[in-house]
């Protein structure tokens, strides 16, 4: 039961810093094209691009709080079959992507984890975006390796230095105020599997996500699923 309990609670802990990462990128972005709307100098179609960059951000930050709703009230918390393209599509739509060449090769995957997987790809492009400085590719796909699935995230930016790479997931490493990475190992501690970082400094970044043999499985889907998804989640 003690173990239980502590199991809920760090969960619920994670929980609350996926939600609170995410909804403070959201502000930023809020906070940012209020104040180009504000300044007075914008031609009307720009003004109106904005304004539909703000909705949109406030239509996210709605649906994180749903997701934690769920997540906390109706027993979704347990790992569940995912299916990779749309966990990334998912992701995608928190804006992390914005500004970047996002191309996967992950066709019929799907995973056992925790509901929270596509917070993980949130957070790696998102790192992406703000530290990779020149990243502007992302490459997405897998690999089998001895009964594992290995899924990689590369981009094209400066990489991580040699020299912090040891800390990188670290609770206490947080050099630009985002816990981050730490939050997407502890997440994929929940869904049964690692993450590691594997790139070279120069060379841009490299994450691995380790599945364990029967956390992973290889079965087609009706791409359209990926479009319809979108579509409700703009609806919304």
């Amino acid at each position: 039961m003690k173990d239980q309990l502590l199991k809920a609670n760090t969960k619920l802990s994670i929980l609350s810093m996926v939600v609170r990462h995410d909804t403070m990128n959201q502000v930023g972005v809020i906070h940012g094209y209020s104040e180009l709307i504000s300044s007075g100098h914008l031609k009307s179609e720009d003004m109106a691009r904005y304004g539909e960059r703000i909705k949109e951000a406030v239509k996210y930050i709605e649906r994180q709080f749903n997701f934690a709703t769920d997540y906390q009230s109706l027993g979704r918390s347990d790992p569940m079959w995912q299916w990779m393209q749309l966990v990334l599509a998912k992701a995608k739509t928190s804006g992390a992507s914005e500004g970047l060449d996002v191309r996967s090769e992950l066709g019929p995957l799907s995973v056992l984890a925790d509901p929270m997987l596509e917070k993980v790809f949130t957070i790696l492009l998102n790192n992406s975006r703000k530290h990779g400085k020149k990243a502007y590719r992302i490459n997405i796909g897998y690999r089998i390796e001895n009964g594992s699935c290995i899924v990689y995230y590369e981009d094209d930016g400066v990489g991580i230095p040699a020299d912090v790479k040891p800390a990188v997931f670290d609770r206490d490493f947080n050099p630009h105020g985002s816990m981050g990475l730490y939050v997407a190992s502890q997440i994929m501690s929940m869904s049964g599997g690692v993450i590691r970082e594997a790139g070279e400094e120069g060379k841009g970044a490299r994450f691995e996500l380790i599945f364990p043999e029967g956390s992973w499985k290889e079965e087609k889907f009706d791409m359209s699923i990926i479009a319809r998804s979108n579509g409700q989640q703009k609806a919304e």
